[in-house]
């Protein structure tokens, strides 16, 4: 009976050391969170040409607000909008490129967002391409935001998180959602970058090396 009171308290040890370690560290990010980043640069040299890239499967309605959107997004080099298009109709293809975006259509037996990603990559490899920005079907993209990640781009980095926020925030849901990002920007990107980590990716809003991501991408599906 001792041996299993004594492996209870061990374990229980073990839990709380745990959660205490856990504790601490959101706590750290939480304050130094807090202190202010440098002012990210927005003048640059050189100004890479870039891919905004749009993973869609199936988002016939808000892809097309979306697009027009960033078609009229102001960016002092050269970029251009790319739909991937997966499941989509062929009357919204038809708008897209109508608009004037890019349109590739992928067909999978078991669609990914990582084998669309991969196949569009590769369709766009001798474009000339040096930047991948990667936006969700409803992303878009505020002033100069293009501008800000071209100058970090500038600065030798090969991966940028841009700050991402809620849109809208008209019901309890959306707010609490809201509430949810801007917790997690504050926690794992601002806090990891205030002490020179790397901020942890979202999923959108991400700018890559266009030959790096390339590259991360071969043999994800």
């Amino acid at each position: 009976m001792e041996i299993i009171y004594n492996l209870l308290h061990l374990l229980l040890w073990v839990l709380g050391s745990y959660l205490l370690l856990n504790c601490f560290y959101l706590a750290f990010f939480g304050i130094v969170g807090l202190f202010n980043l440098p002012k990210s640069k927005i003048d640059a040299v050189n100004y890479r040409k870039t891919a905004v890239l749009f993973p869609t499967y199936q988002e016939n309605v808000v892809i097309i607000d979306s697009v027009k959107t960033a078609l009229k997004h102001q960016y002092s080099g050269s970029f251009e909008v790319v739909v991937i298009a997966d499941g989509l109709q062929p009357e919204t293809i038809i708008t897209l490129k109508t608009l004037g975006a890019s349109v590739i259509e992928v067909f999978f037996e078991k669609s990914t967002k990582g084998k669309a990603m991969q196949f569009a990559m590769n369709e766009l490899q001798s474009e000339g391409f040096e930047i991948a920005m990667i936006l969700d079907v409803d992303n878009i993209m505020s002033d100069d935001c293009l501008n800000y990640i071209n100058a970090a781009f500038e600065q030798h980095k090969k991966v940028v998180q841009a700050h991402r926020v809620a849109k809208n925030m008209d019901s309890s849901f959306a707010f609490l959602d809201a509430c949810n990002e801007e917790v997690n920007n504050h926690l794992f990107r601002k806090g990891h970058a205030v002490v020179g980590l790397s901020a942890a990716l979202i999923g959108s809003g991400m700018a890559f090396s266009f030959e790096y991501l390339r590259h991360l991408l071969n043999n994800i599906g």
